[in-house]
């Protein structure tokens, strides 16, 4: 009598209130709780308003081919083992940790960048395969969770090939990595299933950049939604260089065109990192809003060799002040890019507040710069020419102050912009022509050794142009202090 009981058993409930899954939880610690997944309509066959689930099938993948032929040929219906007991699901294997896990993180990326303004509803559905066969493949598929894009727009969770304290199949950071490719797909080819522009490139040093980008905005939305430096720690500890909280500073070896074996994950962290710098400053929730726009910025320029023209465009959306935090907290320091030594030099205009025996009178100012930047350091020289006159029946004075500077600086940031910090001696030649009353007129000329200090901002107008803002003090002697504010355009090489 048994078998019969066996044969006729009921199914479980395919729709509880409640399923396990791994979560991180308000202290940001990873555990195996009880979580609703509203969107998993039957948790028993995987199927739901967010993707469909396919045991086994075959893909079949050519990593090196001229195609990238990408074809996936479904399995079989999924078909979890689970009870139910006090309306929590409780998988009867790790099978349905994972999948549930998967599934729930799907569904709170979902809600948390839905929330947030950032539409997610054309990257949805998208279905997955669970432990697929590779058919004709150029690599070695290992222990992972995956996002084929190309056409195909897949998920593909593979089977444990390395001890792990969790699975990456099962790790959120993870999971809200390979949706990130997922929402950069969309963002930058305009549809989940179509070919990305940048992948029809017939230089392949454009479509290795874009991958960089892509998986470093993989990684920011997987640390800025989970709010997690390092997510990867929690299944591979031994991994240590993919923390984006840690200094990452690009150099020329992590761009395709001077990288033998190129590794698209150095320059990725430093992008993410970058982001993560922002995250500090901010939130993590305005930063993915900020890196998301950027990213889709950066798509409708179509710059795909370019870019480390995502971090332009990220800049160009931060408020002046969160700008200024930003380079002063030290954030530009963590990108400090390939070719960061340049130079500028072009016309400023500013408003002098200079030093009377009374007050500060407020007069204009026409100068020229130049800056030598070989970061972390950098050299500006200043000659700047100003003018005060005053005349009436009685008397007429007018004054004219060359001011000539040398400043020694700390040069930190990002393309496009670079912030000095500087310090340096100043020589200031007045010359004042008087007339008092019926005497004659006199020319009373005298020079000046004082201190220069200044804090500059400068950045690029196009590919020669650039711009050049600062505010600083100049002494004359040591009791006259004039202040100064302007705004320049001039030339970059």
């Amino acid at each position: 009598m048994l078998l019969p009981l066996v044969m006729f058993a009921c199914s479980p409930d395919p729709s509880p209130a409640l399923l396990l899954a791994v979560d991180r939880d308000e202290d940001g610690e990873y555990r195996v709780a009880p979580r609703p997944i509203p969107e998993l309509s039957d948790a028993q066959h995987m199927e739901g308003s967010l993707g469909h689930g396919y045991r086994g099938g075959r893909i079949a993948i050519e990593l090196f081919s001229d195609d990238m032929g990408i074809r996936y040929d479904e399995g079989g219906r999924m078909d979890l083992d689970y009870d139910v007991i006090d309306d929590v699901a409780i998988p009867m294997d790790e099978d349905g940790l994972v999948l549930w896990t998967y599934y729930h993180t799907l569904s709170q990326v979902r809600a948390d960048l839905n929330g947030l303004g950032v539409d997610t509803e054309p990257v949805w559905p998208i279905d997955f395969a669970y432990q697929p066969a590779f058919v004709g493949m150029d690599f070695t598929s290992g222990e992972n969770a995956a996002y084929l894009g190309s056409g195909v727009h897949l998920f593909i969770l593979l089977p444990d090939a390395l001890p792990a304290v969790l699975p990456l199949a099962a790790n959120p950071g993870v999971i809200r990595h390979e949706f990130g490719h997922a929402l950069f797909n969309v963002l930058t080819a305009g549809d989940a299933y179509a070919l990305a522009p940048y992948d029809e490139s017939e230089d392949p040093n454009v479509t290795s950049k874009v991958r960089a980008l892509n998986e470093g905005f993989a990684d920011m939305i997987a640390t800025l939604t989970l709010d997690d430096n390092d997510f990867f720690d929690l299944s591979l500890p031994s991994v240590t260089n993919r923390d984006v909280a840690a200094d990452a500073v690009a150099d020329a070896t992590m761009y395709p065109e001077n990288a033998e074996a190129y590794d698209p994950y150095a320059l990725g962290t430093v992008y993410a990192s970058f982001a993560w710098d922002l995250r500090e400053l901010t939130s993590a929730e305005e930063a993915v809003v900020l890196v998301v726009a950027a990213v889709d910025a950066w798509s409708a320029e179509a710059a795909w060799d370019d870019t480390d023209r995502w971090a332009e465009l990220l800049l160009e959306r931060m408020t002046p002040t969160l700008l200024l935090s930003f380079f002063l907290g030290g954030g530009g320091v963590a990108f400090a890019i390939e070719g960061a030594e340049h130079s500028t030099a072009g016309l400023q205009l500013s408003a002098f507040a200079l030093q009377t025996p009374a007050r500060h009178a407020i007069v204009p100012s026409l100068g020229v710069w130049a800056s030598y930047t070989p970061r972390p350091w950098g050299l500006t020289g200043e000659l700047s020419l100003t003018r005060r006159a005053k005349s009436n029946d009685f008397y007429g004075v007018s004054t004219q102050l060359m001011r000539a500077s040398a400043v020694a600086e700390l040069a930190m940031g990002t393309r496009p912009m670079t912030v000095h910090l500087g310090v340096g001696p100043a020589l200031t030649v007045s010359s004042a022509l008087t007339e008092w009353g019926e005497t004659d007129s006199e020319r009373v000329t005298r020079a000046d050794l004082g201190l220069r200090a200044r804090v500059a901002l400068d950045g690029p107008l196009g590919e020669r142009l650039a711009w050049s803002w600062q505010v600083g003090a100049a002494s004359r002697g040591v009791y006259n202090w004039d202040y100064d504010l302007g705004a320049g355009i001039g030339v970059q090489w």
